[in-house]
């Protein structure tokens, strides 16, 4: 339950932030123009990141000191927004964006943080190698649609 309630907290916490950090965003021109690969027809502030990550963070204070696999996964989302502001700023190649999410999965997943069993085949219990690279597959593949 307590996650339950740092997650509607970090949500609340996103939603709030959202209106002062595009104002920010607009004025100092941390915008996503539109191109050959962009949906959108007018520059855009690229500020969702931050707030999304204000929200998750400001609700691990609670945990602080983080230990484990709670300090893996604040690392591994400090990589992770660190590399989305960096190509937010000025963007990075794609093999480097995919490098540092590989290896910020790497981390979450040594800390011990993997899948066990597959959704669809709870019974089946994986392999530990086959656990730790099917948890680093699935964090940059959830990952990478955001950052992109």
């Amino acid at each position: 339950m307590p996650f339950v309630v740092s997650g509607l907290i970090g949500l609340c916490l996103t939603l709030v932030l959202m209106p002062p950090l595009i104002w920010v965003a607009q004025r100092v021109g941390l915008l996503d123009n539109p191109g050959q690969r962009k949906v959108h027809v007018q520059p855009i502030p690229v500020c969702g990141g931050i707030a999304m990550a204000a929200g998750a963070f400001l609700t691990l204070l609670p945990w602080w000191p983080l230990q484990g696999a709670l300090e893996a996964y604040a690392l591994g989302a400090l990589i992770l927004i660190a590399v989305g502001v960096r190509d937010d700023y000025k963007s990075l190649h794609y093999r480097w964006r995919l490098l540092w999410q590989v290896a910020a999965a790497w981390l979450v997943a040594g800390s011990g943080v993997v899948f066990r069993a597959l959704p669809l085949l709870p019974e089946a219990v994986l392999p530990a190698w086959l656990a730790f690279a099917a948890t680093v597959v699935f964090i940059v593949a959830v990952t990478n649609p955001v950052s992109s």
